[in-house]
């Protein structure tokens, strides 16, 4: 019996995986957690300060069965997967205490999703630290800003 390339390939909505891979963030969150490395090797890090990759999606172009995917979706949202909820979660001692945001990388072209919109709002209406950035240079300004990293950019 001969199947499908459909029925083996899926992506995480249940969608044929694309032949070619859409522009991804991968590269820039790669080169954004070397550069916070580095800083915080120099010391330039404000106390207790943590940084940490929340991997809350499945690989979009893995060859997977079709039902796998759905499994997989299963057991995700069973530990506590939250759509929407941002790529890097950070905390520091700030002035009054510990203190965290969270940052969001994009592509140059890419665009937040409903349920990322939903999550940007309710963290800016908790008082909670929330940015995007779509280069190295401006993740690093935003950690700048809130009082992460103890160095200008």
């Amino acid at each position: 019996m001969t199947r499908k390339p459909s029925q083996y390939t899926m992506d995480v909505g249940g969608k044929p995986a694309r032949a070619k891979p859409r522009k991804i963030e991968m590269p820039i969150c790669k080169a954004f957690v070397s550069q916070v490395e580095r800083i915080a090797e120099l010391g330039k890090v404000a106390p207790h300060f943590f940084i940490f990759h929340i991997t809350n999606e499945l690989p979009r172009m893995a060859v997977v069965p079709a039902w796998s995917y759905a499994k997989l979706r299963q057991h995700f949202k069973e530990m506590g997967k939250v759509a929407g909820v941002s790529d890097y979660f950070i905390t520091w001692r700030g002035h009054t205490g510990q203190d965290f945001g969270f940052l969001e990388a994009k592509a140059p072209d890419g665009t937040l999703n409903p349920a990322q919109k939903e999550f940007r709002a309710f963290c800016e209406g908790a008082g909670i630290h929330w940015s995007e950035f779509r280069d190295v240079t401006e993740g690093l300004r935003h950690l700048q800003t809130w009082g992460a990293l103890r160095t200008s950019f």
